[in-house]
């Protein structure tokens, strides 16, 4: 070309492809527009009637995908080509171009694979697209003009296929890059998600645990130990656990830390925390090791475990096994307590019939004698009950009848206490189903526990009973000393007392709530300490009665 002369249509159009490479090279370009741009110019620039685009499918490489532009602003795709023997096979295993002027039988061309549809090909040229030593595919330029190739226009060519290589390579690295990130976001995701998991894990054990390294510095700590020391778990990490947890300025008394970082092993004590109600709560500390890479241990895990409920049920256990001894003894001894008891009652009540009324000390004391000898033959009762089958006979009854007569049979303790009885006995109650017998020791014993409670002047016991929603309510309370809190729970426990030496076997109010629960009913306490107590007895009404368990016990 000579000075002055305007520039050819084909010089123009390697201009304008040599200015997109460049623009390429500094723009992200999606992959798809670089590979139909650098297509079309291929096909312009060199007058092809096709420029198939061949890229491998996957990682092993044994298939293509096949991609056809023509005029067309998009591809024609074939997928799953397998290469077999062509012209584009040749280029891409030698890694040269394999130009064939004039296609005759015999040489590496193969139309299902190197050829477009309805093309009749006449000469091909078969480029592979390179980067270093990686192949990523090739380019069949199919009837191209000025073959064979010049110089000049393989250089053009080599190019452009390079452009191509690039941009592949590139976006193979971006695939990867972002894959990459993906992976990485999807592992932070879940280390996140396994934090959060442990992190509820660990809160949400019921137990104490915390974590702490050879200067004893708090490295991870749970809910539950925090709430104990009324603060938050971040707050408290970081800081000595002696001085955080306890309050001191020193090492525990009996912290065992040591000896299982120093030793490699588990440690476990046993520690009793006193609270201010005489009550007390016992822990399990248990020391376990963490160890290094190196196998040594520099962490300790410390579980704290309320083992108070574990221990109660022990002397539930041991408390069992003491009510089947004292069963066995009051069934080999009863007999033998029972026949002189009779003997008492009955002659006591022989002297009443001859005493005459006016003699009203020797009355009184006969019928002392009488309640006395029927207490002690019904603890007797109470024993047996508790190593045999006791019968109970079930009759419809009143209630009120049944309190009445109660009373009747305690009035000389009522009366040497000089207590008043406050009755608020609802009339027209309808009938209870009942052990008459039962349920009428169950109001004894609640009103003697009532009258040894009242120990000041002015001393009152309220009985009231009601009948609401098909069931009967009686309220036994009195205005006595009360029952403080800690032992109100333990009430109705075999042998559990609150009342001095001597006074109180503990069987009462476990044989009581015995008799109401075979009775399908419920026993409550309440009691405020100073100010006295109540017991309310919940009985269902006789169209709603269901005897639990057998009738007899």
């Amino acid at each position: 070309m000579t000075p002055g002369q305007p520039f050819s249509e084909e010089y123009e159009l390697e201009f304008k492809a040599l200015k997109y490479i460049a623009r390429i090279q500094n723009t992200f370009t999606e992959i798809n527009d670089i590979q139909i741009q650098i297509i079309r110019f291929i096909q312009l620039i060199f007058k092809a009637d096709e420029v198939i685009l061949f890229t491998f499918e996957n990682e092993s490489r044994d298939t293509v995908l096949k991609r056809l532009l023509g005029n067309r602003d998009y591809w024609i795709y074939q997928s799953s080509i397998n290469l077999d023997k062509s012209t584009i096979r040749q280029a891409i295993t030698t890694k040269k171009v394999i130009e064939i002027p004039t296609i005759l039988a015999g040489d590496y061309f193969n139309n299902e694979v190197d050829s477009a549809p309805g093309l009749d090909v006449r000469r091909i040229c078969s480029i592979p697209i390179l980067s270093g030593e990686q192949v990523f595919g090739g380019v069949n330029l199919l009837n191209h003009q000025d073959s064979p190739l010049s110089e000049e226009k393989l250089e053009i060519l080599d190019c452009l296929v390079s452009s191509l290589a690039n941009g592949l390579d590139s976006y193979q690295k971006y695939q990867a890059l972002r894959t990459k990130n993906i992976n990485l976001e999807t592992g932070r995701l879940e280390i996140l998600s396994s934090r959060d998991t442990l992190r509820a894990l660990f809160d949400n054990i019921p137990a104490s645990l915390y974590i702490v390294d050879q200067a004893f510095n708090l490295l991870a700590i749970n809910k539950s130990r925090a709430d104990r020391a009324f603060l938050l778990p971040n707050s408290i990490v970081g800081h000595k656990c002696y001085e955080k947890l306890f309050g001191l300025n020193e090492i525990c008394a009996g912290c065992r830390v040591l000896d299982t970082i120093n030793s490699g092993r588990q440690t476990s004590r046993i520690q009793r925390q006193w609270l201010d109600d005489e009550q007390y709560i016992e822990w399990e500390i248990s020391t376990f090791p963490i160890q290094n890479a190196k196998y040594r241990t520099n962490q300790s895990i410390i579980f704290e475990q309320d083992i108070t409920e574990k221990r109660h049920l022990e002397a539930n256990l041991i408390q069992s096994e003491k009510l089947a001894a004292v069963g066995q003894l009051a069934a080999g001894v009863a007999h033998e307590i029972n026949n002189p008891l009779a003997a008492i009652i009955a002659n006591a009540q022989l002297l009443l019939k001859e005493t005459p009324l006016e003699d009203k000390d020797t009355r009184d004391s006969l019928q002392l004698i009488e309640i006395a000898g029927s207490r002690a033959s019904q603890v007797v009762k109470n024993l047996l009950g508790l190593a045999r089958k006791e019968e109970y006979d079930f009759v419809r009854l009143d209630i009120n009848e049944t309190i009445l007569n109660a009373i009747s049979l305690v009035q000389h303790e009522i009366n040497s206490h000089q207590l008043k009885i406050i009755l608020k006995l609802k009339d027209n109650l309808p009938p209870a189903f009942a052990s008459r017998d039962h349920i009428q020791g169950v109001w004894i014993n609640l009103l003697m526990n009532a009258i040894d409670a009242v120990d000041v002047e002015n001393g009152e016991i309220t009985i009231s009973s009601d009948y609401q929603d098909k069931e009967f309510q009686i309220v036994i309370a009195d205005n006595g000393k009360g029952i403080p809190p800690n032992k109100l729970m333990r009430i109705f426990e075999p042998f559990y007392t609150t009342k001095s030496a001597g006074r109180g076997t503990g069987l009462g109010l476990s044989v009581c709530n015995r008799i109401i629960k075979k009775h399908s009913g419920m026993i409550a306490a309440e009691s405020i300490l100073g100010q006295g107590s109540r017991f309310i007895v919940t009985l269902p009404g006789s169209a709603s009665f269901k005897v639990t368990g057998s009738l007899t016990e």
